[in-house]
C-alpha cells in the first residue's frame, strides 16, 4: 500500500502548482508587512509555550524585523539592501554590521519561519521545499486552503492560508523541525521527544505605504562591531 501523499510509490505533489502560485505572489509584493507569534513544545503532550513574536516589515532587499521574546529581551535587525545591522538592544552591546546575503530568505536562522521564505522568491522557494517529498493542498472552510510539504529546513510544514480577493493572506504554520531541535536538545532526545512549533499571524499587510526611514541605520551614538567585507564598500 502506498504511503500517505504517494501514489504508485512517487509523492503526491499535487499542491505544488498553489505553492508555487502562492510563493510567486507573496514575492511579488512591492512592500509587505507581516507579524506572527511563536509557540512551540518538545513533547507531544506537553502545552504549547510562548516564545517569541516577529513583526516585520519588507520592501524588495531591504527589510526591518523586531523581535520579542517572550521573557522580555528584544533585538531589532534592519537591512538597507546592502548591510544588515543587528541591534541586541543590551545596555552597552555594541550594533552588528553584516554583508547583506544574497537571498536573505534561504538561510535558516533560529527565529524565523517557513512562512518568510515565501517572500524569497525562486531561491528561497527552493531552499524551503523538499524536491522529493509530498506537497497536498486541502480546501479547508469558505476561502481557507491549507498546504503540507516537506521542508529541508523545517521538517514537516503544514502552511493554512486565505485567498481572498485575488490576495493570498498567511494565517498559521505548523512545522515538527525534528532535525534542527534534535541538535538543540542535550544530552539527546528522549523516547517522548515530538517537537511542534506553531506560528500564527496576527496582522498581514499587501502592499501596505512603508516610510522609507524604516530602513534607515544609524550608527550615531552607536559602539559598531563591523564584519562587512572590504570589497563590498561595507568598512570605511
Amino acid at each position: 500500500m502506498a504511503a500517505l501523499g504517494q501514489a504508485d510509490g512517487k509523492p503526491d505533489r499535487s499542491g505544488e502548482p498553489e505553492l508555487q502560485a502562492l510563493s510567486k505572489s507573496l514575492s511579488g509584493l512591492k512592500t509587505y508587512h507581516l507579524v506572527f507569534f511563536d509557540e512551540d513544545h518538545d513533547a507531544k503532550d506537553d502545552p504549547m509555550w510562548s516564545d517569541w513574536t516577529l513583526d516585520v516589515w519588507g520592501e524588495g532587499a531591504k527589510y526591518r524585523g523586531h523581535w520579542f521574546e517572550y521573557y522580555g529581551d528584544q533585538s531589532l535587525t534592519i537591512c538597507d539592501g546592502k548591510t544588515v545591522a543587528t541591534d541586541d538592544m543590551m545596555e552597552d552591546g555594541p550594533l552588528h554590521l553584516k554583508d547583506a546575503p544574497a537571498n536573505r530568505f534561504a538561510i535558516r536562522a533560529d527565529n524565523t519561519s517557513p512562512m518568510l521564505y515565501l517572500f524569497g522568491g525562486d531561491d528561497a522557494y527552493k531552499a524551503l521545499v523538499s524536491p522529493d517529498g509530498p506537497v497536498v493542498m486541502k480546501q479547508l472552510a469558505g476561502d481557507e486552503r491549507e498546504l503540507t510539504f516537506d521542508s529541508v529546513p523545517f521538517g514537516h510544514v503544514t502552511l493554512r492560508y486565505r485567498f481572498d480577493s485575488g490576495q493570498y493572506r498567511l494565517e498559521q504554520c505548523d512545522y515538527d523541525d525534528r532535525a534542527y531541535m534534535a541538535r538543540q536538545e542535550w544530552p539527546a532526545p528522549d523516547a517522548d521527544f515530538d517537537p511542534m512549533t506553531r506560528q500564527v499571524v496576527e496582522k498581514f499587510e499587501a502592499n501596505p505605504r512603508v516610510d522609507e526611514s524604516r530602513f534607515e541605520i544609524t550608527l550615531k551614538g552607536m559602539t559598531v562591531d563591523d564584519q562587512r567585507s572590504k570589497k563590498a564598500g561595507g568598512r570605511q
